[in-house]
């Protein structure tokens, strides 16, 4: 019975480190900042495309946020990001995931609960 006992304290250990909502992000606000910098002028003035350059960063970023710390992180830095830039229009930002292809886990937008991504 004690056998059993320290395989099921294990598992339930293992299984609460698995879990932890504690983990760590991998993504860095620096990270983000450099992959959408070539998406500020688009989220400001808009237009009928948006530049390759953003697309690519916002889509290589959105590969590498795999995690849901990771996906949250990259939601939160890049609201901080927009709040720097009174000009950005959200309808603006909003239209480069549909505008590039590329599926965003999370609505690109001030009111966004990064928290609930």
């Amino acid at each position: 019975m004690t056998n059993f006992m320290a395989k099921a304290i294990s598992l339930l250990f293992i299984s609460m480190v698995i879990t932890s909502p504690l983990a760590q992000s991998a993504i860095s606000c620096s990270q983000v900042a450099a992959a959408v910098a070539p998406c500020v002028n688009y989220c400001i003035v808009g237009g009928p495309t948006v530049p390759v350059s953003c697309c690519r960063g916002l889509g290589g970023l959105l590969n590498e946020a795999k995690t849901r710390p990771d996906i949250q992180q990259t939601c939160r830095c890049m609201k901080s990001i927009a709040s720097n830039f009174p000009a950005v229009k959200e309808e603006n930002a909003a239209q480069i995931p549909p505008k590039c292809g590329i599926k965003s886990p999370f609505k690109i937008s001030l009111s966004t609960d990064c928290n609930r991504v």
